[in-house]
C-alpha cells in the first residue's frame, strides 16, 4: 500500500471502530467544501490489516498553532490570531449535509436523530 506526499497513513490499533471511521469518511465526503477557502479533511481509504485499522487521508498543509505561536513576535501575533479566528468562522458556516439524519456524528444509539428537532433540542433533553 503506497502513500504519496499528498497523503497520510494513520494506524488505529484498538482505538477506533471500522464503523466510526466509515461514518467519519461519509461525513467528510458530504461536506460542502466550496463554503470555505481552506482544505478540509478527507479519508480516501479505510482498511483493516490483522488487528489494526488503517486510513489513508489527504495531507493538510500547515503548522500546528502550538508550534507556530511561540515563534511569533508581538507584531505577528495579532494577524495570526485574526487568521485563526477567520478560519474558525469560515468552518462554522459549513452546513450539516441535508441528508445527515442526526446531530451527533457518532451516535450508535441514534439518540440525536434530527427528526426530533435540531441540535438545540437535542442539548435541551
Amino acid at each position: 500500500m503506497g502513500v504519496g506526499h499528498d497523503a497520510v497513513l494513520k494506524l488505529y490499533a484498538g482505538t477506533a471502530s471500522r464503523a466510526d471511521l466509515l461514518t467519519l469518511q461519509a461525513f467528510y465526503n458530504a461536506l460542502d467544501r466550496q463554503r470555505v477557502l481552506y482544505a478540509l479533511p478527507s479519508i480516501h481509504t479505510v482498511a483493516e490489516e490483522a488487528d489494526c485499522l488503517i486510513t489513508i487521508e489527504q495531507r493538510l498543509a500547515g503548522t500546528q498553532l502550538s508550534v507556530l505561536l511561540p515563534t511569533l513576535t508581538k507584531n505577528q501575533l495579532d494577524p495570526a490570531m485574526q487568521r485563526r479566528l477567520s478560519a474558525t468562522f469560515a468552518v462554522s458556516l459549513i452546513q450539516m449535509p441535508s441528508d445527515w439524519d442526526r446531530s451527533k456524528l457518532f451516535d450508535p444509539g441514534r439518540l440525536s436523530e434530527r427528526r426530533d428537532g435540531d441540535w438545540r433540542q437535542f442539548l435541551a433533553r
